[in-house]
């Protein structure tokens, strides 16, 4: 699947992307905190991922990545 964002959402959508970043969390439980990834943009909380599900989404983005020729 490939997705063109509109090209008046360009400076939001690097904006976006400079503030958005991961971090360690936990998934809170009624027996135990399970270890997770918190993925957030500033302060907000955008997601959060169990580590299986953290380790496949960045696979997916890796993948995505490398599907470029120009890197950054």
């Amino acid at each position: 699947m490939t997705f063109i964002s509109k090209p008046e959402q360009y400076g939001l959508n690097r904006r976006n992307a400079r503030h958005t970043k991961a971090g360690v969390a936990y998934i809170a439980g009624p027996d135990r905190n399970e270890p997770a990834v918190c993925i957030f943009r500033g302060n907000f909380v955008l997601s959060l991922l169990p580590v299986a599900d953290a380790l496949r989404l960045s696979n997916q983005i890796v993948d995505a990545a490398e599907k470029h020729e120009v890197h950054a």
